[in-house]
């Protein structure tokens, strides 16, 4: 009789054991593979950039003026400038260089002219983003100049609509 009880409760185990280890086995799910990329194909194109303009003056005994004309319907957007001078005399005279929307000043910069025994005085900023009034001409110039100063002056920009 003790034989029958355990013979029975080790069949009764191994029935529970098998029916544990079959409920909790992981379950495979059928899914698609995903669809490969096409390896071919290019990125999109990038946005054509606006059509960049430069307008400079480079003068010696006078103010350096640079400017781009006012168009009907568009507003200028200065983007970069860049001035330098130098005086040939032995003392540096100070000069005021404007970025103009019509006549408004937009920015304005001070600098020292340095003698033409020292090195060239030479200032670039760009990333400016500066935009002007519809159909106003945009203007860099230095606004006085002695007679023995040398001024330049750059002004880079693209339109906008």
């Amino acid at each position: 009789m003790y034989r029958k009880v355990l013979a029975s409760a080790l069949l009764a185990l191994v029935a529970c054991l098998l029916t544990l280890e079959i409920s909790s086995a992981p379950t495979a799910l059928a899914k698609s593979r995903p669809a490969r990329q096409d390896e071919t194909s290019a990125p999109p194109p990038l946005p054509a950039p606006p059509a960049e303009w430069v307008v400079s003056n480079e003068i010696a005994g006078a103010a350096a003026v640079a400017t781009k004309a006012g168009i009907s319907g568009v507003q200028h957007v200065a983007d970069c400038v860049s001035f330098s001078t130098v005086d040939p005399g032995t003392s540096g005279a100070v000069e005021i260089i404007q970025l103009l929307d019509g006549s408004s000043v937009l920015m304005q910069w001070v600098i020292s002219s340095p003698p033409i025994t020292s090195a060239q005085g030479s200032i670039s900023v760009c990333g400016l983003n500066v935009v002007g009034s519809v159909g106003s001409a945009m203007t860099l110039e230095f606004t006085g100049s002695s007679t023995t100063t040398r001024e330049s002056v750059n002004l880079v920009g693209h339109d906008a609509t």
